[in-house]
């Protein structure tokens, strides 16, 4: 199959104008202009989306689908905790089929957005077969948590049968494991989580550094997560703060050894930085879900410079307003970052962060994970301006294609907005 349109976008420095792609089943087979593609490659299958700009998909790579029901049901609280509280609350009165429609919707929307891989958190058994089979190209992070040392038997048993049961890994589906945060899971569950992460051969990821309280938690053994824990009945009196920043904690534990998928980040110190540039952990940064919060600036710049690998998300729909990439995107450009770097952070860096190899470009070999999104008219050929017109009220996803295979389409194309040959 030979897809084409009028820019084809195939990493974040590279621009072809009446563009093409051939495709040959899950892989990019070439990239060029529709001039040399179609004087090499067969031309009897020809997919024209017309005044679009076609490129790799959006690499969504933290977000919780099992939360999409959640989007009118929650609303900001002044503190985290309270925030936490209020979705334990509403999780409480859920319907048997929540969490399956939940991923249902979220599945739908990311694919209508354009997202093609997804990094998802995931807690139980429902929604896992919908999981595994789902046209997305999918890492899913099984959560393991639990803070009370006497049910600590129970929180290992039950993270080791969800894991088995997740098994085996398919060409667009891995299993992954998560230690969901310091202020929940005590540091046999981390230690625990390693050790299934080594066992079956697992990406790891965790979330960290979120707030000012989970610092103030690890460094003095005070503060709103000692709340939190009153609030749900959890004993802690035999716990003792390790009175370090929540990197060094996993520094400590040896979590940062496995190069494990640091979500948030949003407090670092210096010191913090250079250990998870020196791990070559990833960082997920989500960059709304940080409005949302209300949080200080977060410290992207400081991140890239030291040679982070850098990757977006969106979290779920209960501290978000939509799992649309391009949502993310309009507030990164607030930020002072190159144009072709967002555009990486959207796209490779999170496949990166994920363990996928050769996704998030469109390159010969690569995976032929791709969109296609309709252009207004004043938009030229460079990464700045398609990025820019990307964020348009005008412009629309038409395309979105995971391993060669359409999963979601648009036939708005017209013949007179057709590219020239």
């Amino acid at each position: 199959m030979i897809v084409r349109a009028k820019y084809i976008v195939s990493d974040s420095r590279t621009v072809n104008e009446n563009g093409a792609v051939f495709l040959c089943q899950s892989k990019v087979i070439a990239v060029g202009t529709w001039p040399e593609i179609s004087a090499t490659f067969p031309v009897d299958n020809v997919l024209d989306m017309g005044s679009a700009v076609i490129m790799p998909g959006w690499v969504n790579t933290h977000t919780h689908l099992e939360l999409t029901n959640l989007h009118d049901l929650t609303e900001q609280k002044n503190r985290f905790i309270d925030w936490i509280w209020q979705i334990a609350t509403v999780e409480q009165r859920r319907e048997p089929d929540w969490i399956q429609q939940s991923i249902a919707g979220g599945i739908q929307m990311s694919l209508m957005a354009g997202t093609t891989t997804i990094g998802n958190i995931h807690q139980s058994l429902d929604g896992l077969a919908m999981l595994k089979s789902s046209p997305l190209r999918m890492v899913v992070f099984y959560e393991t948590l639990g803070f009370n040392p006497v049910l600590e038997s129970e929180y290992a048993e039950r993270i080791e049968q969800l894991i088995q049961r997740s098994l085996p890994a398919t060409d667009r589906y891995r299993s992954a494991i998560t230690p969901h945060a310091p202020y929940s899971t005590r540091l046999e569950r981390y230690q625990h989580s390693l050790e299934l992460a080594q066992a079956y051969s697992l990406h790891l990821s965790t979330h960290i550094s979120e707030t000012e309280a989970e610092i103030q938690f690890l460094k003095c053994g005070t503060g709103d997560f000692i709340e939190l824990l009153d609030r749900f009945s959890i004993p802690h009196h035999d716990w003792i703060p390790p009175q370090i920043s929540p990197i060094a904690y996993l520094d400590q534990l040896g979590v940062l050894q496995a190069q494990p998928q640091l979500v948030h980040c949003n407090y670092l110190s210096e010191a913090d930085i250079r250990l998870i540039a020196d791990s070559r952990s990833s960082v997920v940064f989500c960059p709304r879900s940080h409005q949302y919060f209300h949080h200080q600036h977060h410290p992207v710049q400081r991140l890239i410079a030291a040679g982070v690998n850098l990757a977006i998300g969106t979290d779920s729909l209960a501290s978000n307003w939509s799992l649309d990439m391009k949502d993310e995107l309009k507030v990164l450009f607030d930020l002072d970052l190159p144009r072709p770097q967002i555009l990486d952070m959207l796209t490779v860096n999170g496949a990166k962060s994920l363990g996928w190899s050769k996704v998030g470009r469109l390159e010969e070999g690569w995976q032929a994970d791709l969109i296609a999104v309709s252009l207004p008219a004043q938009t030229i050929g460079t990464i700045e301006s398609i990025l820019e017109q990307i964020c348009q009220p005008e412009a629309h996803n038409l395309l979105t294609m995971v391993g060669g295979e359409i999963v979601y389409r648009i036939d708005t194309v017209s013949v007179k907005n057709r590219v020239p040959g």
